[in-house]
């Protein structure tokens, strides 16, 4: 029998935990962590039962398989010297794959005669990195005449009364002073980050920033300018843009200098980002849409690539199949999605 459990599935892990502790036998354990990067974090004041779950597995002499979202460039998190029963499976198709089980019935992208917008992009959260580039783009003048959110959206245990969060949190802004900004009232109440605003149609590139600086990660935030052909630039971690080249995507050297991305320090990167949008920005709407005509072709394969890869299932971990077969019949939230995306796209 395999267990398997769901990363973020606080119950799920101490049922496991307690199976373990019982005698029951497993022929491997299992850690399903597609939709995040860091399998060995916190989570409501606990760690997951990773350390708990590793030390009774190299008890009991089973192997635990560990399927990230996250790419192969990423660091190992668990130390070898503690816990060498274990394999690290890196699902980096699995925000493509989810992404595109929501999005492939509504990818007609509407035409647009005229740019009404430079740059549009899309924050929720305030983390500390989005918060810096924020004050970047204001250093540049990149966020008045351009669509661009700001939600300053908190965690369920936050409660900052009236404050904005990054304030509350403790940034202390350079250039910009906070608040909160919002393009469509259907986006701002749907509290859903595969709905994009209107205005996003009409505007030229994407400014995506993502979950995070640490590693390359690959979310649904840059899946959805791949999946809607929208020109974009990524602030991220070192290296972010070499892996979406390793991984077969066309970078838009047209419209950037991509030189930012081997630059080691957060700040220095991000300003070299906002440098690259303030010379886009200085464009004429018609020099836009020349620009717009030389990417064309690199805009429909991106598209195609990133479809190639959420829907073909040889882009997924083998062990994928494994987990299918246990969960096929499972009424859990999360094995419903997951088995969804592997029984479209087998």
């Amino acid at each position: 029998m395999i267990g398997i459990v769901y990363t973020w599935d606080n119950n799920g892990i101490d049922k496991l935990e307690n199976a373990l502790l019982t005698g029951i036998q497993f022929s491997k354990i299992v850690l399903l962590n597609g939709e995040e990067w860091e399998y060995t974090a916190t989570v409501a004041g606990r760690n997951r039962g990773i350390d708990t779950l590793l030390s009774l597995a190299k008890q009991q002499n089973i192997i635990v398989d560990i399927v990230t979202g996250s790419t192969k460039e990423s660091p190992v998190l668990i130390k070898f010297e503690l816990f060498k029963k274990f394999k690290l499976h890196y699902w980096e198709t699995f925000w493509l794959s989810q992404t595109y089980n929501i999005q492939h019935s509504n990818l007609k992208q509407p035409v647009v005669d005229n740019y009404n917008f430079c740059i549009v992009s899309l924050n929720n959260r305030p983390h500390t990195h989005r918060c810096l580039m924020m004050d970047l783009m204001a250093k540049y003048n990149l966020i008045d005449n351009n669509a661009i959110t700001w939600h300053e959206a908190k965690y369920d245990s936050e409660n900052f009364g009236d404050a904005l969060t990054s304030l509350a949190r403790g940034y202390k802004y350079k250039y910009w002073t906070p608040k909160l900004l919002t393009l469509d009232e259907q986006y701002v109440t749907a509290g859903n980050q595969n709905l994009l605003p209107t205005e996003y149609w009409t505007s030229f590139c994407q400014l995506v920033i993502e979950s995070t600086t640490d590693v390359p990660f690959i979310t649904e935030k840059t899946c959805m300018p791949l999946f809607y052909m929208k020109p974009f630039i990524v602030a991220a971690s070192k290296g972010y843009h070499q892996v979406l080249e390793r991984m077969g995507f066309k970078l838009y050297t047209e419209l950037f200098d991509y030189s930012f991305d081997s630059i080691g320090n957060t700040t220095e990167r991000f300003e070299a980002i906002a440098k690259n949008l303030a010379r886009i920005n200085s464009l004429s709407k018609n020099e836009l849409s020349s620009l717009h005509d030389k990417v064309s072709d690199k805009l429909l394969y991106n598209k195609q690539h990133a479809i190639m890869l959420a829907t073909k299932l040889d882009q997924q971990p083998n062990i994928l199949k494994d987990i299918y077969k246990q969960t096929a019949n499972s009424n859990f939230e999360f094995d419903k999605r997951f088995n969804k995306i592997f029984q479209q796209y087998r």
